[in-house]
């Protein structure tokens, strides 16, 4: 594949034998106020054996010194640092080449993990033989847990196992984190995040998805989402936005045909609105409309 290729030759590896059930992978960029929180809903885990990766993405708040102090006192947690801000992407791909365990789980500094979530989607993914696993996702307000958002994008209610295009609850890969995923399939298949901006990981999940021999969805909610202000997009993210649907695109190709129909049909209205939330000049507007056109 034209546009991957590049990107995923470094990370190409046979994964080694584990005792660690699951790396949880956590990438850090100034989010001090919530760190702690996030950490000790990992850390609370039961029934399955854990490393949690952390990395640090260069933050200058008080966030390297609160990983550092748990990783003091928790043998479970590992830190990394890059010198400098590299982005979610490239984070995450660090993230990807420290862990050990036999599973990879993505978590978000700034959201949590529900009680035993990660046994759960790890008891389906042995029970299934399953490569990947998805859970629901929650959303945090306050200190109060919300019910599941986007509904249009649950699951059907009972879990169900099979290949891609026998589950269209999936064919829109979002919600990266809810997500346990075969360390030795993401490995052995090159499975990296482009250097996107935005859209990083729909592109991911695709090409996880499109590459799994057995995929397992269950009704639980696995994963807290923290919504936060973002400031308003530039032309770069908006850029990369595109890009991501071009990509995802190039991914489902023929094969999965049917499954691109339905990510056109919900991500040309998102991106619509992304470019319309963004801080662009009128020509810039026009161009990249143009170019949603054209997916």
């Amino acid at each position: 594949m034209r546009i991957l290729n590049s990107l995923t030759a470094p990370f190409r590896a046979r994964a080694r034998e584990s005792d660690v059930d699951i790396s949880v992978i956590v990438p850090v960029f100034n989010k001090a106020q919530y760190l702690e929180q996030c950490l000790d809903s990992i850390l609370a885990q039961e029934n399955v054996s854990l490393e949690i990766v952390c990395i640090d993405d260069g933050s200058s708040d008080a966030a390297p010194e609160i990983l550092n102090r748990y990783a003091r006192s928790h043998s479970k947690i590992r830190v990394a640092k890059n010198r400098r801000n590299r982005g979610a992407a490239i984070t995450r791909n660090l993230g990807i080449s420290l862990a050990r365990g036999q599973f990879i789980q993505f978590t978000d500094s700034d959201d949590l993990l529900p009680t035993d979530s990660l046994a759960y989607l790890h008891e389906a993914a042995c029970r299934t033989g399953s490569n990947v696993v998805k859970g629901e996702l929650g959303r945090l307000k306050n200190s109060d847990i919300a019910d599941q958002i986007y509904s249009s994008l649950r699951t059907s209610g009972e879990e169900k196992v099979g290949a891609l295009l026998q589950m269209s609850e999936l064919w829109i890969p979002w919600f990266h984190t809810t997500y346990l995923i075969s360390r030795e399939l993401v490995l052995q298949r090159g499975i990296v995040y482009p250097r996107l901006s935005a859209g990083e990981d729909p592109v991911f999940i695709a090409l996880v998805l499109t590459r799994a021999k057995i995929i397992c969805s269950i009704p639980r909610v696995t994963y807290y989402y923290r919504p936060v202000q973002r400031p308003r997009p530039k032309a770069q993210a908006v850029t990369d936005y595109l890009r991501h649907a071009e990509m995802v695109r190039e991914i489902y190709g023929r094969t999965y045909s049917e499954c691109w129909a339905a990510y056109r049909a919900f991500i040309t209205q998102n991106i619509s609105e992304y470019i319309a939330e963004a801080d662009l000049t009128v020509r810039q507007i026009n161009r990249m409309r143009r170019r949603l056109a054209k997916l």
